[in-house]
């Protein structure tokens, strides 16, 4: 979303308090990048996307919803504080329900982006800098999210990436040069991917568009980081994760857009929260070892300095003692097992091997005791600095695309894995079982984003086959069995096969390490498995969207008015259109959404056909409306131009119609009908003075049943206008004749004689005759005579003719109608007589 333009927000007053054990999550980037349009997203996915966040959030100061209230109800502004906190607390859920006992309490904070452009282009170090708030804020953070644009122009894009990336660096720098724990989550996302979308771009083009994007900056910003020999790698340095969040979906080649629909929001602040958790507890151990080693050295120093004036007052009694005794009483207490040796507390042990080493009796020693204590001293440091360099690396669980599981999985074959001198020593220590422990992990994960993979996959590919009726093609007698099917595929998906608190097969705990079984949320999580799913709620919503049309229609539900209220019985009256419109508006509330667009190809004919059939039903309620109000304008039975005019001007805010409209026009959307307001249409039909009429060809389709032989023409096909300057125009049989054996009817052509065009004025006397022949050699007459109102006799065209004897006078009476059909081109040639137009009988 663009946020150019954006009107100043000012902060809450006073500001909220902050609870001081709360979790700080600091957003940071330039002007315009979308900061505070993020946190109103969050609010909306909040209220809407709770599964996605795995965990309800809530707003006790309400200022994300503020922030909400702008975004998605009035324009966003601009932040003008130089940091702006939002209390929330977070309690994830399991089961499908919040769990109050692992709740997290967390700020996060907003900032005026000239005070991060400040920061971004200051080139010292962040204690000096003078956004203060902000910097502190900056140093006080369990987690930070960098927010770009990814709308923005390459070159943008390029001086934004310079300056965080020189950020970045100055921000390790100063954690490192404080001492603080290593691997700092910092979130880089990019915003607004929206803006990414063409209108022509199907779902999936957009989701590869967006991801190429996600890797390219990703790939971008790990070369930087990962390429400075002077950053940090232990104390100080950061965890990067790089996001793509949209907080609205665009429209798209065949959906909609879906304005208050966040895309990724909720992935990346459930991923904040959790990582800030994590952070602020390894900072809490962290915190809690170095007190107790610090207290663990000034009880060492005390007892050394006890044992230096026991030493002096009673050194006669120990001048014999050698250092070999202490050498051999460490070893006598030493388990020779690796995996024993090889236990906490690792220090105390380095410790005690040091002194040893750098005793001033060490050189005196057996060459064996020697070798004892210099290897024991490589061993415990090399494995202290092997477990140390694992305990640092993300574990699989915290893995959320298979690009990271990948490169986790090849650093733990490869760079992580045991000295090789040591790997057979160490296969049963907690360091070498933890690295087992992970690569299971992986293999688990990979096995089951596979299964739930495959498993949205089939249930996006059953949604796909219902709509396109692919194992049988769709019909009336077979939607009941369609319903029910559909129900079927839905209650099955709303059931995962693994819950997310379940443990993953193949993946087992390892207590010693504090290492848990992975789950299947990590599953669920995944950004693979969160596609597919998206893939299938789309399909989904598309399934819904079609069932709950048909059911509406009519279509293999009980035809109830609750179920079925777009099923219009023959007869229907028009006061009955407000309840069946308070009907479909209660039952189906999404109604108004629906386009024959939504529907698939292989149900449109279906729902077109219903739709049709219930349109025509709603225009006979409507006809006895309007030849209601023209008979009361006409109490001498004469049908006139001007009362039309005039009983349409009546009808125009008729309250009767108003409902009955609603539904007329939801019909038409579902037949695909462009044609318009019937009211309206009718309106602008009988204004017209006189109508042209032009049409060079016409095909004649006479059926073999409309006697007791083949009937075929027998001469030219003449209509006549009595009023207009050309009397009659006459069409000559052609040489292009085609038989239908399976309908049993044969067509014939005709082309017009001349170029003449009828201008018809309303109520001339309009008809067409045509000669022909029966099989037995008699000869008989067509005529077209047949039409709804006097007025516009025209109409008699697209009627049925009366099969009659050549030299009948009055063939109105003694012809018979025939199922005969006359096809104009160019179909435009003669106007259509408007839906709403009835049978005009104004005479008792």
């Amino acid at each position: 979303m663009s946020t150019s333009g954006q009107q100043p927000t000012k902060p809450a007053t006073p500001p909220p308090p902050i609870e001081p054990n709360a979790l700080r999550i600091v957003l940071f980037g330039m002007p315009d990048a979308g900061k505070s349009s993020l946190l109103g997203a969050l609010g909306q996915a909040a209220q809407t996307q709770e599964r996605q966040l795995q965990g309800r959030l809530s707003d006790p100061w309400h200022g994300l919803g503020e922030l909400q209230r702008r975004l998605y109800d009035e324009k966003s502004r601009e932040t003008l504080e130089e940091i702006v906190p939002y209390p929330v607390t977070f309690e994830p859920l399991h089961g499908g329900k919040p769990d109050p006992e692992e709740r997290l309490d967390a700020v996060l904070f907003d900032c005026d982006g000239r005070a991060a452009n400040e920061i971004l282009t200051h080139r010292g170090s962040l204690d000096d800098a003078k956004a203060e708030k902000l910097s502190q804020a900056i140093r006080d953070a369990d987690a930070l999210v960098l927010v770009v644009d990814a709308s923005a122009t390459h070159e943008q894009m390029e001086a934004d990436f310079g300056e965080f990336v020189r950020f970045l660096r100055l921000l390790e720098q100063n954690r490192s040069d404080r001492s603080e724990i290593g691997d700092f989550p910092v979130f880089l996302v990019l915003s607004k991917c929206d803006l990414l979308a063409k209108p022509t771009d199907l779902p999936s083009n957009w989701s590869e568009s967006i991801e190429e994007r996600r890797k390219q900056v990703e790939t971008r910003f790990k070369d930087f980081l990962e390429g400075d020999d002077d950053a940090p790698t232990g104390f100080g340095s950061i965890d990067l994760s790089v996001l793509a969040t949209a907080v609205r979906r665009p429209a798209l080649h065949g959906e909609p857009a879906a304005p208050r629909e966040p895309f990724g929001v909720a992935d990346l602040f459930r991923q904040a929260f959790r990582s800030a958790a994590d952070f602020r507890e390894r900072h809490r151990r962290a915190h809690k070892r170095l007190l107790v080693t610090v207290a663990a050295a000034v009880a060492f120093v005390a007892l050394m300095i006890a044992g230096a004036v026991t030493l002096v007052l009673t050194r006669d009694s120990f001048q014999s003692v050698p250092l070999a005794g202490i050498v051999e009483n460490y070893r006598s207490r030493e388990n020779p097992n690796p995996s024993a040796r090889l236990t906490e507390p690792l220090q105390r042990k380095i410790g005690e091997l040091s002194d040893m080493r750098r005793n001033e009796e060490f050189e005196r020693l057996p060459a064996e005791l020697k070798d004892y204590v210099s290897n024991r001293l490589k061993e415990l440091t090399t494995y202290q600095e092997y477990k140390s360099r694992l305990e640092r690396e993300r574990p699989p669980s915290q893995m959320r695309g298979p690009e990271d599981l990948s490169q986790l999985e090849t650093r733990l074959q490869d760079s992580l894995g045991p000295p090789s001198e040591y790997q057979n020593d160490w296969q049963k220590t907690d360091a070498a079982l933890l690295r087992q422990k992970w690569l299971n992990d992986c293999k688990a994960i990979r096995n089951g984003v596979a299964e739930m993979t495959e498993w949205h996959g089939k249930n996006t590919e059953a949604a796909v086959d219902l709509m396109q009726f692919k194992d049988r093609p769709g019909s009336v007698l077979q939607w009941p069995e369609w319903h029910e099917r559909v129900a079927s595929l839905l209650a099955t998906a709303a059931k995962p096969p693994h819950p997310e608190a379940e443990p993953l097969r193949g993946s087992e705990a390892l207590p010693t390490m504090k290492a848990p079984a992975v789950t299947w949320f990590v599953v669920h999580s995944f950004r693979t498995v969160e596609l597919a799913q998206g893939e299938w709620e789309s399909h989904r919503q598309k399934l819904e969207r079609l069932r709950d049309i048909s059911l509406a229609l009519g279509l293999g539900g009980d035809g109830s008015a609750e179920k079925s209220p777009l099923k219009i019985p023959d007869g229907f009256a028009i006061d009955q259109a407000p309840g069946r419109l308070q009907l479909l508006r209660k039952s189906y509330p999404d109604s108004g959404d629906w386009w024959l667009q939504n529907v698939s190809a292989a149900a449109s004919p279906a729902v077109r056909s219903a739709a049709r059939l219930s349109y025509d039903r709603l225009i006979d309620a409507g006809k006895s409306v309007v030849l209601r109000e023209l008979k009361r304008l006409s109490p001498d039975g004469q049908e006139t131009q001007e009362r039309w005019k005039s009983a349409m001007r009546a009808l125009a805010d008729n309250p009767e119609l108003r409902e009955w409209g609603q539904l007329v026009k939801m019909l038409q959307r579902l037949d695909g009908d462009t044609s318009g307001d019937p009211v309206a249409v009718l309106t602008a039909f009988v204004q017209h003075p006189s109508f042209a009429l032009k049409f060079d060809t016409i095909r004649l389709s006479i059926p073999d049943d409309i006697h007791d032989t083949r009937v075929r023409p027998n001469g030219k096909l003449i209509i006549v206008d009595r009023a207009g300057a050309v009397k009659e125009v006459a069409f000559r049989l052609g040489d292009d004749e085609r038989r239908d054996n399976r309908l049993r009817v044969t067509s014939f052509a005709f082309s017009q004689e001349g170029n003449a065009t009828l201008t018809y004025t309303p109520g001339a006397e309009f008809f067409a005759t045509l000669p022909v022949r029966d099989g037995n050699g008699k000869e008989w007459k067509l005529t077209w005579l047949r039409c709804k109102s006097d007025l516009y006799r025209f109409e008699c065209l697209y009627q049925s003719p009366r099969l009659h004897e050549k030299d009948d006078a009055d063939p109105a009476r003694n012809g018979k109608l025939v199922d005969v059909r006359l096809s104009l081109t160019p179909e435009s040639g003669i106007p259509r007589v408007p839906d709403l137009m009835p049978v005009v009988i104004l005479k008792p």
